[in-house]
């Protein structure tokens, strides 16, 4: 931090009733936007209690409400919260990562209007930073902050709630002013088009959003114990069946004990046949310990030397392509998967929720994530993409019923209206099957490796790049093809649908002369095109043009379903005559719940304006299921 910076900011701490009411006397008197940051026991709304409030009006100045921050206050933490909210009442907010700041006060106030919020995480986001955190993003207003473990450790303490209100002062207010300096700098850098998408879709999607955290899903425990069981069983097959494999490839050498009280004793080695590299024990390894060592399936140093290659992640046991390679695969697959959903939900019972960032990534799409609860353990799973197994356990609340509605390909929809495609716009105005042009061209009988193809090569403008991901693709399907059938399906693709080149080509142009590529709806990608032939700019700028196609087709699909929420939000639901819960969602789908009985009438309500609410030059089609479980559900 600049010295001059450091000498002008005035922090102050509020710790009593009276110093609250004089503080909100004053707040109330200024004008102006207002920074907030809550400082909370706990990263999960549900369960965080307020700790303190720390606000800003700028002017090197933030103030420091210190709350309790335990069960007992919950009721005076409410009351002040109601307060100050109320005190700033026709004021606008400002927030970074807003999202927190409205489940909180939702959590606490419940029947309390949310306040308006600005949110400098989005504006971010929206002026192409990379890294969006607020302690990522000060030395844009020339600050410098304390990171949260460095606060506690400068505080001698564990928890926030332990430290002092003068000790938290300091790190708390900063969080406020910094929110508020950053607002400042920032909000003016939008463009026209930037405004629009920062005011009539993200800001309004904010409550949504929270709305769809704090109602989480309703888990059924039998299920859940019986996937747990299923897990287990299965991973413990494939641990037996990956050590008899791995022990018919190791070769045994020893080497003496790293001990001189034992010196004529030695311990095991091992090395892999395939690689010729060690893979256990380490040397490290006691001798005792050396002598009970086995394979384990989930270490990457072990996978890596076993096998010879230079990552265990998925995509290159894929390439190795061995069964042992396959198995470990499939075993890392249940041990995460057990870990990130399995576990978590069953700490959750009897409710599962997750986290969701409407701007979690540069293309405007939503991310999701779970938490850490304050022992360090999983709490809280991805609610947008839970994989089929762990949905069979999410359910509907009793009487009730769940209703998802699922854009048809939109995304390949999207990319139709973008190229112009000769003969892919017909296709899907004709009302043909994309995926059946595509294997009569590639002469396939193979429906699932027609929508691979179709899906996942629109985003590949270069063909050796487009043939490789079509092998990892297929072979995630469990379809192993070779170098020579990867490209002649990539051909069979260019030349089926002849006009998306045209599309390629023109990404290029716009990142060329404008340095940037947009949606549908104004929001840019700031992209360079690096000047020079060697190799090296070569590779960058073939992901520069791969990231410049992707994000016209995945930002505007995933502007589509946000607009498609707002309206739905504001001019379906209140016209119905029951109730309706949002639940969580995927990237091309809306999901709600209704009482049993309903479920047709909120399908006619929200499908014609889900399929209404963007005119593209294909038809926009939305898909209905219904069912108790997320896991079963039958088409409508």
């Amino acid at each position: 931090m600049d010295s001059k910076d450091q000498i002008d900011v005035k922090y102050n701490t509020v710790q009593s009733w009276g110093e609250f009411e004089i503080s909100m006397q004053e707040l109330s008197e200024t004008t102006g936007r207002i920074a907030l940051d809550f400082e909370t026991t706990d990263l999960r709304p549900r369960f965080a209690e307020l700790v303190g409030i720390s606000f800003s009006t700028g002017h090197n100045k933030a103030t420091y409400i210190s709350f309790g921050g335990h069960d007992k206050a919950r009721e005076s933490n409410r009351a002040a919260l109601q307060q100050l909210l109320e005190a700033c009442r026709g004021r606008e907010f400002i927030a970074h990562n807003a999202n927190y700041e409205l489940s909180i006060i939702a959590n606490l106030l419940p029947d309390v209007s949310p306040p308006v919020l600005h949110d400098t995480m989005i504006l971010a986001r929206l002026l192409g930073k990379e890294s969006i955190g607020l302690k990522a993003l000060c030395s844009d207003v020339n600050r410098e902050m304390e990171t949260f473990s460095g606060m506690l450790k400068r505080c001698d303490v564990s928890r926030i709630q332990d430290a002092t209100p003068e000790q938290v002062t300091p790190y708390a207010s900063a969080d406020a002013l910094v929110t508020y300096e950053l607002f400042q700098l920032m909000y003016p850098q939008l463009d026209e088009d930037e405004r629009n998408v920062y005011h009539d879709m993200e800001l309004p999607l904010l409550s949504i959003t929270v709305d769809m955290q704090l109602e989480g899903m309703n888990l059924d425990e039998a299920v859940l114990n019986e996937t747990l069981l299923d897990t287990q069983k299965v991973r413990k097959e494939l641990h037996d069946g990956i050590q008899v494999e791995v022990a018919s490839i190791l070769h045994e050498d020893t080497e003496s004990a790293a001990t001189k009280k034992l010196p004529d004793r030695v311990k095991p080695v091992y090395f892999s046949k395939k690689s010729d590299q060690r893979v256990g024990p380490p040397a490290s390894t006691s001798f005792n310990k050396a002598l009970l060592w086995e394979f384990n399936p989930g270490s990457w140093q072990q996978i890596t030397s076993l096998l010879g290659i230079k990552s265990s992640d998925e995509g290159h046991l894929l390439d190795e392509g061995s069964d042992l390679a396959i198995k470990i695969r499939d075993y890392k697959k249940e041990v995460k998967f057990e870990s990130s959903y399995v576990q978590p939900c069953l700490r959750m019972l009897p409710r599962a929720y997750g986290s969701f960032n409407q701007v979690g990534t540069a293309t405007g799409r939503y991310s999701a994530s779970g938490w850490k609860d304050v022992g360090g353990a999983s709490w809280g799973i991805n609610l947008q993409t839970p994989p089929k197994r762990i949905k069979r356990s999410l359910i509907a609340d009793e009487g009730k019923l769940l209703v998802q509605l699922d854009y048809s390909a939109i995304e390949f929809r999207v990319l139709a209206h973008m190229s112009g495609d000769r003969n892919l716009v017909p296709a899907f105005l004709e009302g043909r099957d994309p995926h059946a042009e595509m294997m009569k061209t590639a002469n396939i009988n193979d429906r699932r490796a027609a929508k691979v193809i179709n899906f996942g090569l629109g985003y590949e403008p270069d063909d050796k790049s487009a043939a490789w991901v079509l092998k990892r693709l297929l072979r995630t399907q469990d379809i192993v093809i070779d170098d020579a059938e990867a490209k002649r399906l990539v051909t069979a693709y260019r030349n089926t649908w002849v006009d998306f080149r045209g599309y390629y080509e023109f990404i290029e142009d716009q990142i060329k002369k404008k340095g940037y590529v947009q949606t549908l709806h104004g929001r840019k990608l700031r992209l360079k095109w690096l000047k020079g032939s060697n190799r090296y700019y070569q590779k960058l700028n073939k992901k520069t043009l791969r990231d410049g196609v992707n994000m016209p087709i995945q930002g505007t699909a995933a502007e589509i379903i946000k607009l498609a929420m707002i309206d739905i939000r504001t001019n379906v639901l209140p016209k119905l005559p029951f109730e309706v819960q949002w639940k969580p969602w995927v990237h091309d789908s809306l999901m709600f719940q209704v009482d049993k009985g309903k479920e047709h009438e909120l399908i006619l309500a929200v499908k014609p304006a889900m399929e209404n609410i963007v005119t593209l030059d294909v038809p926009v089609l939305v898909e209905a299921e219904v069912g108790t479980s997320w896991g079963e559900m039958v088409e409508v």
